[in-house]
This record gives structure tokens, C-alpha cells and sequence, in this order.
């Protein structure tokens, strides 16, 4: 079992680790793998299924992985693969679609600020960066170096670093975060835990804003609503992709294998006007379809201005009308 799971990055490793564990080490810890039958395992996963049957489903998948593993090694055969024939006691689900609207979007960041450090903090960066729970939880000091936070791979879905962008709201919401180790977020000196206590204050709150209750989401779907909001701000989608660290997405096939650019510069502008727009709407209650206007506008002239600005040239006016919102840059 030790030489499977060291074969597993080290988030899946220390996941798998603990429902081997606390779930099956219980049950089977004293049998040999040979004498562990299609009834023990359809009895484990149904006496988990009776209380938490997502957690019952997860169980069954390290299980199937690890009876997949053993049959590759010969210690078992195929046929007495126990989990071979358990169904999943939850259907597949669909899709989710979910993301919020602009007015859910403005609910989302003043509620955030009644929420406060840690996760009213980390909620806000996760809108600002679009990158995952997991990620920004575990974020450490040490990631980050001006305006760019360095993802390692080690805690990345795909095990590949992400190097994301932080705009000047996110540092601006960085420099609240106060300095209590060597984590963003920690708590007694390790990532937080208790973020469903945490969102369902936070719904609390953005249900009391709104005077009524809003739509069902989950974090996760901040990610979408950082993409969705990128595309009307006519963002590429390989650009919102390479934001995402997504591996498969609009770039594919052949594409995929010789297209290897990272695609910095774009990211930056990309979640640098996702950034603005949020600040417009959230924070200087501009109406959405201005606000969607005038960060297109910056979009437009902002590279040329920065190119300016690298010759050395006088280009740090914001445009006109811009009231000073702008995220003009000096060159780097």
C-alpha cells in the first residue's frame, strides 16, 4: 500500500492516506488483500452510504485505484478484484452552470467584508484570481513576490506551478491579511479548516443584504464566474484557460502539444481588467454596462500605454473620464 500511494502527488497522497485509514483499515486491516471479498466491500461502502454516501463514493474510488494497482502488480487477479461490480452510490452528476450575476457579485463582496480574515479575505481572492479553494487556503508568504504569486506544482489538479498575476485590488486585499506565520490563512499554524461553517455565514449575510434568499452556489463557482465575466469583457478563451491552469481546454490535439506558451502578458491583462471591473461594480457602484465599456476601453489602450511607458515616454495619464480607477503600471 505504501509503494501505491507514493506513487500519488502529495494532496491525493495525504487524502488517500486518510480514508485508508479512518475507513478501511478498521474494517480490513487484519485481512489479507487475497481474502477480502465482493460482500466486504459492498459491506464497507454501504455502511458509509448510510450517513455520508459522497464520502462512500470517494471511499469506493481510492479502493477501485488501489485494487487497479494491485492487479497490475500480481497480487491479485482481475477476477478477484473486490469493488469490480460496487456501484457508485451517488448518480454522476451533471455539469454545474452556476455562477453569479453581477448584482450576486456585489451581495458576494460586501458580505465578504462583514465576514472578515481569514475567509472573507481568501473568499475575495478566490473572485479576484479564479484560482481553487485548496490553493489559496495553503497559500504561504513565501509564494508570493510582488505582483505574481507562484503556485507550486505540488498543490496544483494538474501538478503543473501556475504563476498567477495579482492585480492591484488583490494586493490590496493582501495587504489586509495580517502576518500571523508562515501562511495566509492559517490557523494554529495550519491551512483552515471549517470553510462550510464559514460560507454558510457567508450566505447568511448575503441573504440579509439582499432581503431575500440567493440562489444556491458553491465556491467553486467563482471559478466560472471569473471566466464568464473575462469572455464579456471579450478576454480569449486560451487566455482564460491558461488563468484557470487548465491543461485541456480550447487549445487541443496537435495545438496543444506545439503551443506551449504561457501566455503571461495576456493573463495579466486579463485578470487586471477582471479586477477593475469588479472594483467598479462592487466598489464604486458602477452600473454593469458602463463598467463593461470602460475596462474594454482599458483593455484596448492599455498595451500601447505600457509599451510607452517602457521607452521611457510619458504615458501614466489615465484615459479620460477614467476617475482615476485605472491599474496603470510603471514598467517592471
Amino acid at each position: 500500500m505504501a509503494e501505491f500511494l507514493s506513487q500519488k502527488r502529495h494532496n491525493t497522497r495525504a487524502n488517500w492516506t486518510r480514508i485508508l485509514e479512518k475507513d478501511v483499515k478498521p474494517g480490513w486491516g487484519n485481512k489479507q488483500f487475497r481474502d477480502i471479498t465482493p460482500d466486504d466491500a459492498l459491506a464497507l461502502f454501504n455502511a458509509k452510504a448510510k450517513r455520508w454516501p459522497k464520502q462512500a463514493d470517494e471511499v469506493r474510488k481510492v479502493l477501485r485505484r488501489l485494487c487497479s494497482w494491485a492487479v497490475s502488480e500480481r497480487i491479485i487477479t482481475a477476477d478477484a478484484d473486490p469493488t469490480k461490480d460496487v456501484a457508485k452510490r451517488v448518480p454522476k452528476r451533471q455539469n454545474r452552470e452556476r455562477f453569479l450575476n453581477d448584482e450576486e457579485l456585489k451581495i458576494f463582496w460586501l458580505a465578504c467584508g462583514r465576514l472578515g480574515w481569514p475567509f472573507g479575505s481568501a473568499f475575495k481572492l478566490l473572485a479576484l484570481t479564479a484560482q481553487r479553494r485548496e490553493e489559496i487556503g495553503a497559500a504561504g508568504w513565501r509564494e508570493f513576490k510582488g505582483e505574481t504569486w507562484t503556485v507550486p506544482g505540488a498543490r496544483t489538479k494538474n501538478g503543473k506551478a501556475n504563476i498567477v498575476h495579482l492585480s492591484k485590488q488583490a494586493v490590496a486585499v493582501l495587504a489586509t491579511v495580517p502576518k500571523t506565520g508562515d501562511l495566509l490563512f492559517a490557523s494554529r499554524g495550519t491551512a483552515p479548516s471549517g470553510y462550510s461553517k464559514a460560507k454558510n455565514r457567508l450566505d447568511s449575510y448575503m441573504n440579509e443584504i439582499a432581503g431575500a434568499p440567493v440562489e444556491a452556489w458553491v465556491l467553486h463557482d467563482l471559478r466560472r464566474t471569473t471566466t464568464t465575466g473575462m469572455a464579456r469583457l471579450g478576454i480569449a478563451p486560451h487566455v482564460a484557460d491558461r488563468v484557470l491552469n487548465h491543461t485541456a481546454g480550447t487549445i487541443s490535439g496537435v495545438a496543444k502539444v506545439y503551443n506551449q506558451f504561457d501566455y503571461l502578458e495576456e493573463r495579466e491583462m486579463a485578470l487586471d481588467g477582471w479586477a477593475l471591473f469588479v472594483e467598479l461594480i462592487c466598489e464604486r457602484n458602477m452600473p454593469s454596462s458602463v463598467a463593461v465599456a470602460q475596462v474594454k476601453r482599458w483593455l484596448r489602450e492599455e498595451p500601447g500605454r505600457r509599451e510607452r511607458v517602457a521607452r521611457g515616454e510619458d504615458a501614466l495619464a489615465a484615459p479620460e473620464g477614467a476617475d482615476n480607477v485605472f491599474p496603470i503600471r510603471t514598467a517592471s
